[in-house]
């Protein structure tokens, strides 16, 4: 069972094109330096809100909700517009650009000790994020056939979270290195940090390699705003909505995790780094089994079910004292959560117009990091004086309960309205490399 399981995988990911590969290399070197900044910069900024610009406690959750906010913002906010930029130039140069432009603001965010400065740095950073994101989607779809383009975005998240465990791993390793050369514990956090963007670095290498390819008059019309009355605003609508839902509740959870686990349980920097090691670790094993499971009972049963699984976990986050079950609970929601990820972006890129789907891949971002800002500003609210995250699971848990529904009565019956014939003649098609 395993051995044809496996098989099966392999003879899938013998057919991704040689530009796929390469991005998914620098998405998984990439992610290394990421996940130091996942882990850690929250802890980071909570220490110098308090130790050096003498904020109380209270306020400096208000100030990484902000920092948070500002970040995700900037990505929603640019996302159309570096979409409209991005396809009238060569994809490669746009990931290079955007790739190092990323590691080196988010190391100034990390350097610097003002808070405009802060916010500033996170904005430039969001704003070159928000390109290298655009044009994943668009890029990955001109570059695959429908037979492994399930697998290519699950592989995709899987190196993402690969990725993360070995940085989770190492920086946790890191830190404690630091701090055992007397560098005090917010210099510790800050040399680790800038040690992981150091490495984000390295996430560009591969780009160097993709075969580039002139933008086409096609290309252009994914995303143009001349017929913008007649793009497909039904589906448009239908697709969003669910996931905005989806996206505030995890923004209101996901984003705060490490310090749920050092309010709650009073956790250590490096027990959290293991906690986040395992939840990867966990992303991956679910991620593996979304595609077979969807081509077997379908995308739309799997991403629902999957999602409803995740909620008496998150049920379980809210009410536990006990950290050995809130650990048992913050994985499993994990891996039954996000094993529908690639899953659902797959078949809404599928059911979407070839020419707008570079429109859908930037609206998805613009209202993602939309969302998550809009948690990230009412995070600390909710959170209260108290730290009471009983209320926060509580909205998260609605929110996605209601997410699944609507994607259910939305999207029932949509996969037989998926045809493969467009997109295959596209991916095909003869194309000038350079």
């Amino acid at each position: 069972m395993v051995r044809r399981f496996l098989i099966f995988y392999y003879e899938r990911i013998r057919m991704f094109d040689r530009n796929v590969k390469l991005l998914l290399s620098g998405t998984f070197l990439f992610g290394i330096a990421f996940s130091f900044f996942m882990l850690f910069f929250n802890l980071y900024l909570r220490e110098l809100g308090v130790e050096v610009l003498g904020m109380t406690e209270t306020d400096s959750y208000r100030f990484v909700g902000n920092a948070n906010s500002i970040a995700q913002l900037a990505v929603g906010l640019l996302a159309l517009p570096a979409g409209y930029i991005a396809v009238r130039f060569r994809q490669k140069w746009i990931f290079i650009i955007a790739q190092i432009g990323q590691s080196i603001f988010f190391a100034l965010a990390i350097c610097l000790e003002s808070e405009g400065a802060v916010y500033l740095t996170l904005a430039v950073a969001g704003i070159c994020t928000a390109f290298a994101r655009v044009i994943a989607g668009p890029f990955i779809m001109r570059n695959s056939t429908p037979k492994e383009r399930t697998y290519i975005f699950s592989i995709h998240f899987i190196l993402m979270l690969a990725s993360g465990v070995i940085g989770n791993i190492g920086a946790g390793a890191l830190r404690e290195a630091l701090l055992g050369l007397d560098l005090n514990s917010l210099e510790a956090y800050r040399a680790t940090l800038v040690v992981g963007f150091g490495l984000g670095f390295l996430g560009v290498v591969p780009y160097f390699f993709i075969r580039s390819f002139k933008p086409t008059a096609e290309d252009t019309k994914q995303l143009s705003f001349g017929n913008i009355t007649k793009w497909n605003w039904s589906f448009f609508g239908k697709a969003l909505l669910p996931s905005a839902m989806l996206s505030i509740g995890s923004g209101l959870i996901v984003q705060f995790l490490n310090l749920y686990f050092r309010d709650v349980f009073d956790s250590s920097d490096k027990s959290i780094s293991f906690y986040m090691a395992a939840q990867q670790i966990t992303m991956v094993l679910g991620l593996l089994l979304a595609p077979a499971l969807a081509e077997k009972f379908g995308k739309v049963n799997t991403i629902v079910l999957s999602q409803l699984l995740s909620i008496p976990f998150m049920a379980i986050l809210a009410f536990t004292g006990q950290i050995e079950i809130a650990f048992v609970a913050f994985i499993m929601r994990a891996a039954l959560m996000n094993m529908s990820m690639p899953v659902s972006h797959t078949m809404l890129m599928e059911l979407c117009r070839k020419s707008e789907q570079g429109i859908l891949s930037a609206f998805f971002i613009l209202q993602w990091t939309t969302s998550w800002a809009i948690a990230a500003q009412i995070f600390g609210t909710l959170l209260g004086e108290d730290k009471n995250y009983f209320r926060v699971f509580a909205i998260a848990i609605i929110l996605y309960f209601v997410s699944t529904i609507l994607y259910y009565v939305f999207f029932k019956d949509s996969e037989k309205d998926i045809g493969d014939e467009e997109v295959v003649e596209d991916v095909l098609k003869p194309k000038e490399a350079v």
